[in-house]
C-alpha cells in the first residue's frame, strides 16, 4: 500500500505539472521577456545615438571642423535617463560615445586611448547633469508653464552644458590636436560647444516631452493637419530664406510664434529643428547668407545657434503664456457654468424653500423695499408687499393697531442706531380682512451720517399657525397650572378642615391620657389617639405626595449618622415584631462612617415605609434591614447609600411588581382587604429617593418573601458643632405667664386654654386677628399663640400689624408669637417667619413638642430683652 500510494504521488505530481514548476517557468518566461525588452531598448538607443551624432556631424556642421551648432545626442541621452530605465542607461550612452568617437576618429573600437576616455565622461556628464537637475528643479513637464520652462531652459539645457563643455577642448588641446591656438580661440571653442550641447536638449527634448494637445487643435486630426502644415510652412520658409532672398529668413519670427501658438511647444520644436536643420546642411555646402567661410567658422555656428535660442525662447515663452491663458479661461468658464447651474439650483431650492415654509425675504434700502415672498404670503398680502418699492406706510396701516403701539418704540430704537437688529411679531390685516401674525427679522447693514438706518436686510415670515399653537399652550399651562393651584388650595383647605377637629379630637383625647382613668377608660383614650394616628399618617402621606408630584417638595440636608437614623427606624417596630413573634435584625456595614448630608427625616421616611411594609405582609419568619454606605471612586466626598429590607412574607407576583410604586395602588384588590393601607408609602418613598439621586428596586417571590432595595447618594461633611452647655436655669420664672390665643375654633380655643392652664399659665383668647391687634393696645402679654387661617384678619396680617406697631413705639419689647395652624405646608412655614413669627407649631399638636416649644421660645426672648 505504501509503494502504491508513492508511485500514484509520483506520477500525479510530475514537474510538467506540478504548481512550483509552473511557477518558475512562468518566472523564467518573465525573465528572458524582460532580458529581450531591456536589450532591445540598449540596443535602439546606442544606434539612436550614433545615428544622430553622425548627421549632427555630416549633415549640419561646418566643415572641416565637423562641429556642429545642435549636438543631437545630447537632448537623445536626456530623454533615455528620463525614461522608466532610467540610471541604466549610464552604461549605453557611455559605449555609444566611445563608439562614435573611435568611428569619427577611424580608431580601433577596442584600442585603450585615455583622452578618448574623457571625452566620453564628458559627453556622458552632460545628461546625467540634465537630468538630475530637471528632477530637481522642474516639477512635472516643463512645456505647460512659462515658469517651468525658463528652468527648463537655463536649469536643464544650459547649465549643465556649461560645467561639461570645456573638458572637450581641453582634452583636444591637451592631446595636441590644437597646436597654438589663442585663449580666444579656445574660449570661442568652448562657448560653440556649450551652444551646441544646449541646443541638443532644447530641440530634440520638446518634441518627444512636449504634450500633444499643446497648441489650438483639439482633435487628433486637427493635430496631425496642423503638424504637417508646420512642418511643410518652416521647410518653405527656409528654402526661401537661404535660396531666394536672405529677408526671407525674417518669416522666421512670426512662423516661430505662429507655431507655438497653433501647434504647441511640441510643434514648435519640430518646426525650428527643421528650420535650422536645413539651414545648417546647407550652410555647410557653403550656400546662403551663413555660408561664406571665415577665418574661425566656429563663428558661423554660434551665430545660428544664438539665433536658434533667441528665435526659439521667445516664441516658446509666448505659445505656454496663450495656452495657459487658454487654459485658465477654459477653467474660468468652467467654474463660471459649475457656479452658474449651482446659483440656479439654488434660487430653485429657495424658491421651493420659501414655498414650503412661508418665507420670504426683504431689503429695505433708503425708505423703499425690495421682497420676495412665496405665493402663501403674495396671497395674504399681495396688497401691501410688493417685489419692488414697498414701504413702510403700507405695512403700518395695515398692523394691527394694539401692535403698532407695542412696536412703535422699538422700530424707533433700530431706526436710530440703539440697536442693530430686531426680530418683532405683528398682526397684519390680510385681503379677506383677517388678522394674521407675522415675524420680521432683520440687521441694520448701513447707516447714514446722522445714525439714521439707511439699509436694513431681513426675513419675513407667517407664523400664524405657530402663534396660534403657541397662544393654546399658553393657554393650555395657565388652565394647568390653574388646576394645580386649585388643587393645592384645595389640599391646603382640606388639611386645615381636617387637622381643625383631629387637634380638637387628638389634644382633649391626650388631656385624658394624662388624667387618672380606669382600665376601660383608658382603652377607650388608646383607641382614639391610636385611630387618630392613623389618620394622620394618611393626611400626611396625601400631602406628601402632592407636594413631590408638583415639584414642591424641598429636602433639609444637614449633618446626620446613618447609623442612629436606622436605629431609630428600627425601634419604631419592636412591639410590632415581638407581638407577630418575628425574628428582627439589623445589620449596619458602617465601618468608620463619617458625618453625612442627609435630610434625616426624609431618609427615616423611606426606612419606616419599607419596613412597615415588611412586618405588616409577614405572618411568620423573619424581618431584616441592611444599611451600608460605601465610597464612591469617582469622588472622594460622594457616598452611595444602600438600604435593603427582606421579609419572609407573601411576596409579589412578578405580573403585579410594576404597579407597586403607582400612587393608591398596591399588588392585587385582596391585599387591600385583608392587610388594608392606602399604597401611598412606596409610592412616595420612590420619589423621595429620587430627589436623593436614587432609586428603590425590588425582587420578590410569592409565598417567599420579597426583597426591597433604596439607594441614596450622600456628601461626606463636616460633624456639626457640639451643642453648648446651657446654663441650668429655674424656670419658675416662666410660669405664670400671660398668654394670648388667638384662635376662631371655640373647641381649641377651649383646648389651649387647659393646656396653658395645666402648664402653670394663664389664658386669654381673641376670636380672629383683628381682636389680636386691638388688645395688644392696651394689654401686654407674655406669648401669643397665633392661628393663621381666620375670619377678618388671618394671622399673617395680625402679626405683620403687631410687629409694625413695636417697631413705631419703639420701646424695646417683642412679644414672642408662635404660629399654631392646621395647614402643614412648607411655604406657609416659610411665611410664618418671614412675617416676624419667632416658630411654628402645627395641629394636632404633639404635648411634649408643644411644652418644648413655649419653653425655648421664652427662653429667647428673655434672653434678648436682657441684652
Amino acid at each position: 500500500m505504501n509503494l502504491s500510494f508513492t508511485v500514484l504521488n509520483s506520477t500525479s505530481d510530475s514537474p510538467a505539472t506540478s504548481p512550483s514548476a509552473l511557477d518558475a517557468s512562468e518566472r523564467a518566461e518573465f525573465n528572458l521577456k524582460a532580458f529581450a525588452d531591456g536589450a532591445a531598448f540598449h540596443a535602439g538607443l546606442a544606434i539612436l545615438l550614433v545615428v544622430s551624432a553622425f548627421v549632427a556631424m555630416r549633415l549640419i556642421s561646418l566643415p572641416p571642423t565637423n562641429i556642429t551648432v545642435i549636438w543631437l545626442p545630447a537632448g537623445i541621452a536626456l530623454l533615455a535617463l528620463r525614461s522608466g530605465r532610467g540610471w541604466q542607461c549610464v552604461p549605453t550612452i557611455a559605449l555609444s560615445h566611445w563608439l562614435i568617437i573611435a568611428i569619427a576618429n577611424d580608431y580601433a573600437i577596442l584600442s585603450f586611448r585615455p583622452w578618448s576616455l574623457l571625452m566620453v565622461a564628458a559627453n556622458t556628464l552632460h545628461p546625467a547633469l540634465a537630468a538630475i537637475a530637471w528632477q530637481r528643479w522642474v516639477a512635472g513637464c516643463p512645456f505647460v508653464q512659462p515658469r517651468g520652462f525658463l528652468r527648463f531652459v537655463f536649469g536643464v539645457a544650459i547649465l549643465p552644458a556649461i560645467l561639461t563643455s570645456w573638458i572637450i577642448p581641453l582634452v583636444i588641446k591637451s592631446a595636441g590636436f590644437l597646436p597654438g591656438v589663442t585663449a580666444v580661440e579656445f574660449l570661442t571653442r568652448v562657448a560653440s560647444i556649450t551652444l551646441s550641447s544646449a541646443l541638443g536638449v532644447f530641440l530634440v527634448v520638446p518634441i518627444v516631452s512636449a504634450p500633444w494637445f499643446g497648441g489650438m487643435a483639439r482633435s487628433r486630426v486637427h493635430i496631425i493637419a496642423s503638424h504637417l502644415a508646420n512642418a511643410c510652412t518652416a521647410l518653405f520658409i527656409s528654402i526661401i530664406g537661404f535660396h531666394v532672398t536672405p529677408t526671407g529668413l525674417f518669416l522666421a519670427i512670426p512662423f516661430a510664434f505662429a507655431s507655438a501658438v497653433a501647434c504647441g511647444a511640441r510643434g514648435l520644436g519640430i518646426g525650428l529643428l527643421l528650420f535650422f536643420g536645413y539651414g545648417l546642411s546647407v550652410t555647410a555646402e557653403g550656400i546662403g547668407p551663413f555660408g561664406a567661410m571665415r577665418a574661425d567658422p566656429v563663428l558661423n555656428l554660434f551665430e545660428l545657434g544664438t539665433a536658434v535660442l533667441c528665435l526659439g525662447v521667445p516664441a516658446y515663452l509666448a505659445g505656454l503664456t496663450l495656452n495657459r491663458l487658454q487654459s485658465h479661461r477654459t477653467e474660468l468658464e468652467a467654474i463660471i457654468s459649475a457656479r452658474t447651474r449651482d446659483l440656479r439650483a439654488s434660487e430653485e431650492r429657495y424658491r421651493l424653500g420659501m414655498n414650503a415654509v412661508s418665507e420670504g425675504v426683504f431689503d429695505w434700502n433708503n425708505g423703499v423695499a425690495t421682497s420676495r415672498f412665496n405665493r402663501a404670503i403674495r396671497r395674504k398680502l399681495g396688497h401691501v408687499l410688493r417685489q419692488r418699492g414697498t414701504g413702510w406706510t403700507p405695512v403700518w396701516r395695515a398692523m394691527h393697531p394694539e401692535d403698532r403701539t407695542l412696536l412703535k418704540p422699538i422700530v424707533q430704537e433700530f431706526m436710530f442706531g440703539a440697536v442693530e437688529s430686531f426680530n418683532l411679531e405683528s398682526r397684519l390685516r390680510t385681503r379677506s380682512g383677517e388678522w394674521c401674525w407675522f415675524r420680521a427679522r432683520g440687521q441694520v447693514i448701513e447707516r447714514d451720517t446722522k445714525g439714521r438706518a439707511h439699509r436694513i436686510v431681513g426675513t419675513f415670515s407667517d407664523v400664524n399657525e405657530e402663534k396660534q399653537r403657541s397662544l393654546d399652550l399658553t393657554a393650555q399651562r395657565d388652565q394647568a397650572d390653574t388646576r394645580e393651584r386649585a388643587k393645592d388650595t384645595f389640599l391646603a383647605n382640606m388639611s386645615h378642615e381636617i387637622r381643625t377637629p383631629m387637634h380638637a379630637m387628638l389634644g382633649f383625647a391626650r388631656v385624658l391620657d394624662s388624667s387618672p382613668l380606669d382600665e376601660r377608660q383608658r382603652e377607650c383614650v388608646d383607641a382614639i389617639l391610636s385611630s387618630g394616628d392613623i389618620l394622620m399618617d394618611l393626611l400626611n402621606d396625601l400631602l406628601d405626595l402632592s407636594r413631590i408630584e408638583a415639584g414642591a417638595i424641598e429636602l433639609e440636608p444637614a449633618p446626620c449618622l446613618l447609623d442612629e437614623i436606622a436605629r431609630g427606624a428600627a425601634r419604631l417596630f419592636e412591639a410590632e415584631v415581638s407581638r407577630k413573634k418575628l425574628r428582627f435584625s439589623l445589620n449596619l456595614d458602617l465601618t468608620d462612617q463619617p458625618y453625612l448630608k442627609l435630610d434625616r427625616l426624609r431618609v427615616h421616611q423611606v426606612m419606616t415605609n419599607l419596613l412597615s411594609n415588611a412586618v405588616k405582609f409577614t405572618a411568620a419568619g423573619s424581618v431584616e434591614m441592611n444599611v451600608s454606605a460605601r465610597r464612591r471612586t469617582d469622588s472622594a466626598n460622594q457616598w452611595d447609600i444602600r438600604i435593603e429590607v427582606l421579609d419572609t412574607g407573601i411576596g409579589i407576583a412578578a405580573a403585579h411588581i410594576h404597579r407597586l410604586f403607582n400612587p393608591f395602588a398596591q399588588a392585587d384588590g385582596s391585599i387591600t382587604r385583608k392587610f388594608g393601607g392606602t399604597g401611598l408609602g412606596l409610592a412616595i418613598s420612590k420619589r423621595l429617593c429620587g430627589l436623593m439621586d436614587g432609586d428603590i428596586t425590588v425582587t420578590s417571590t410569592p409565598g417567599r418573601g420579597s426583597v426591597f432595595i433604596a439607594t441614596l447618594q450622600a456628601t461626606e461633611t463636616d460633624p456639626p458643632a457640639p451643642p453648648q452647655e446651657e446654663i441650668e436655669r429655674d424656670d419658675a420664672h416662666l410660669a405664670n405667664l400671660s398668654v394670648l390665643v388667638v384662635e376662631d375654633n371655640r373647641l381649641n380655643r377651649r383646648l389651649a386654654g387647659m393646656l396653658l392652664q395645666k402648664q402653670g399659665h394663664r389664658a386669654e383668647f381673641a376670636h380672629n386677628g383683628a381682636e389680636a391687634v386691638d388688645l395688644l393696645v392696651n394689654h401686654q402679654f407674655d406669648l401669643i399663640l397665633m392661628d393663621l387661617q381666620m375670619p377678618e384678619l388671618d394671622g399673617f396680617g395680625a402679626t405683620e400689624k403687631i410687629r409694625a406697631r413695636e417697631r413705631l413705639l419703639g420701646a424695646g419689647r417683642r412679644t414672642p408669637i408662635v404660629a399654631l395652624t392646621a395647614n402643614a405646608g412648607g411655604e406657609e412655614r416659610t411665611r410664618c417667619f418671614e412675617v416676624g413669627m419667632d416658630d411654628y407649631l402645627t395641629k394636632p399638636l404633639n404635648l411634649k413638642t408643644f411644652r418644648s416649644t413655649l419653653s425655648r421660645v421664652l427662653r429667647e426672648a428673655a434672653a434678648r430683652a436682657e441684652t
